[in-house]
Parts: structure tokens; C-alpha cells; sequence
């Protein structure tokens, strides 16, 4: 019941932990600031050590908020003030799940994250110091980091989308790219409107250097996101080639949208070829209303050369870590 920007009527956010076979509450604590939170955590074990960790996030779109480590262990022991606080953000929160990927090359895994102010960090994953740091002016971002190999080497990169304005009335879409070994933003476009749908990654055309597919809404951005009548409107499913910067539509539809489902990317029949299936909402009045969805599966004429190590949404196993030797 909270408006925008006031503190009023907003209660902390809580880490918990569940028991997966009963659903019973094994241990929870709340954010230790005392702010809101809305970012899927992850947890995953450093290589060497047996105690996993966890990087969780707190604020919101318009409140400020700031992206902790911890240990697992000391959630279990509702202990979360323990936590480390690695990187803040003033005036929003972080919403996106953050990536982790090795980009110094000590075998430790590092943590990328993006506040909702469009402010990218790059963490240390060792002694958590601050690797690389960069803010795109006039955006806001929710969207989660794909990770590839996007440049001309083979130290993990990093994608995503951030919109145009301030929520809620944000209006286009931008698309970044930024080259993980610096932290220099190698690609940027400005294509399709406000989504909140993250891309998946994968070699299309076997040159060595990964391409992003993601999903993008085509409208008047003009009229901002939220608004209760959008006439026209288009979905795509594209492919972004980062060596030449030519896009390639795999799909579109007319009349339908994509807010916030990733598409997913495999081998769902084990034939050798790609497979993508996506998700559409039939689309008559404003963005946010829900008449009904379509899935829909391509099988696109790509042979499966190497794993996918960025398929869905937070990475192909789901924990956020880009794993090189996949």
C-alpha cells in the first residue's frame, strides 16, 4: 500500500530459507538495513570452500538500498547483520539478480550487479573491492546481466537492457553491452521500448563470439510504460551480433507484448539443434493487463556445437554463475 518514494506503510524484507520436501521455515532474517526487497537471490559455493554464498539486495525503485554478501551459515543462524555491505546506491535499490563469473582470472568467482539507478558494479569476489563501476545517466535498470563471450577474448562479458525515464512512467529501451575485462561499454542501442524480460546467449553462427537473443516490445514509447491504452504494438525475439552489430529477427508477432518472461534457449528434443521457446501476452489496452498468453517453440536450423552455458533466466542452472569450463 506504499506510494512511490515514502517510507510510510512499507515493512522489511525477509531472506528466507526453505525446507524443499516439507515447505517448512528453516531460518529467516530480514534485510539489515530494514529496507524492501525485491531481487531473487543467489547462493553458490566459491571453489575451496564448503559454506556457500549468498548475495541479496534490498531497496526498491525509489528507495535507496544496497547489495550484501553473506555466508549461508550465518542465515541459518538468523544472523544476517553479519552481512557485507559491497556496494549502495542513493534514491534506489538493486532489483536485478546480480551474475557471477570469474573476470580477473584467479579462479575466484566475481560478482556483477546493476542497481536500479543503471549503476554497474563489479566485485571482487576475494576481498569484495570494487573491480569496475559504471553508470548509464537517465536510466533505470531491472533487468538482470546475461553473461557471454561477446569481445575478442575469453573473459566473460555482460548484457542487458535498462529503460529510458524514471519509473513509472520510464518510456525506451536501451540495450548495453560492457566488456567484463574493463568494464568499457563496447555496444549500445536503443531498440524497442520499456521490458523487463532478461536475454539469453548463445554462438548462432559459430564464429567464437556469442550472440544475445532477447525479447523486445515495439510501441509508442512515448506514452511511457505505464498507460492505459496502447494501440499498436509489436513483439520480437531478436539477436543482437556484437562483432558486426547487425540485428537479426528470429520471431514477431503483431498485437501481443512481452513484459517480463525470459526466453529459453537448449536442446529440448536431444536432435543436436537449437531450440528456443518464449512466452507472448495477448495485448488490448495498457501493458500491464493480462488476457492470455501464447508459448510458442522454434526450432531454429542451428546446430548445437557447445553447451549452453546461458539458456534461461539467471544462467542454464539457474544459480547466476557463468561457468567457463562448461
Amino acid at each position: 500500500m506504499a506510494i512511490p518514494g515514502n517510507e510510510k506503510d512499507r515493512v522489511p524484507g525477509v531472506l528466507m530459507v526453505f525446507d524443499a520436501k516439507s515447505g517448512s521455515i528453516l531460518a529467516a532474517d530480514t534485510m539489515p538495513d530494514g529496507q524492501e526487497t525485491y531481487m531473487s537471490p543467489i547462493a553458490f559455493t566459491q571453489p575451496g570452500e564448503q559454506d556457500p554464498t549468498i548475495v541479496f539486495g534490498s531497496g526498491g525503485e525509489t528507495l535507496e538500498g544496497h547489495l550484501y554478501v553473506a555466508k549461508l551459515s550465518s542465515l541459518m543462524k538468523r544472523s544476517l547483520g553479519d552481512a557485507k555491505i559491497v556496494a549502495s546506491e542513493t534514491g534506489h535499490g538493486f532489483v536485478a539478480t546480480p551474475s557471477v563469473a570469474d573476470i580477473n582470472g584467479d579462479g575466484v568467482l566475481d560478482i556483477v550487479a546493476i542497481s536500479h539507478a543503471s549503476t554497474a558494479f563489479a566485485i571482487d569476489g576475494k576481498d569484495y573491492h570494487v573491480i569496475w563501476k559504471l553508470n548509464v545517466p537517465g536510466t533505470e535498470c531491472s533487468n538482470s546481466f546475461a553473461v557471454g563471450y561477446f569481445t575478442d577474448d575469453r573473459t566473460p562479458d555482460f548484457f542487458t537492457f535498462v529503460s529510458q525515464g524514471e519509473w513509472p512512467n520510464n518510456t525506451g529501451s536501451l540495450q548495453i553491452m560492457i566488456n567484463g575485462a574493463t568494464g568499457a561499454i563496447e555496444h549500445r542501442d536503443d531498440i524497442g521500448c520499456t521490458g523487463f524480460s532478461s536475454p539469453v546467449v548463445y554462438d548462432l553462427n559459430n564464429d567464437g563470439r556469442d550472440e544475445a537473443i532477447l525479447s523486445v516490445n515495439t510501441f509508442d514509447c512515448s506514452k511511457g510504460f505505464v498507460t492505459e491504452s496502447i494501440d499498436e504494438i509489436t513483439n520480437s525475439v531478436i539477436a543482437i551480433n556484437f562483432k558486426t552489430g547487425q540485428q537479426q529477427t528470429i520471431d514477431e508477432a503483431q498485437g501481443f507484448k512481452n513484459i517480463f518472461s525470459t526466453p529459453w534457449i537448449g536442446d529440448m528434443d536431444n536432435n543436436g539443434y537449437l531450440d528456443i521457446v518464449y512466452s507472448r501476452y495477448f495485448s488490448r489496452g495498457g501493458l500491464l493487463v493480462f488476457l492470455g498468453m501464447r508459448t510458442k517453440r522454434v526450432e531454429l536450423p542451428i546446430r548445437i556445437r557447445e553447451k549452453v552455458r546461458w539458456g534461461e533466466y539467471m544462467g542454464s542452472k539457474r544459480d547466476g554463475v557463468f561457468d567457463a569450463n562448461d
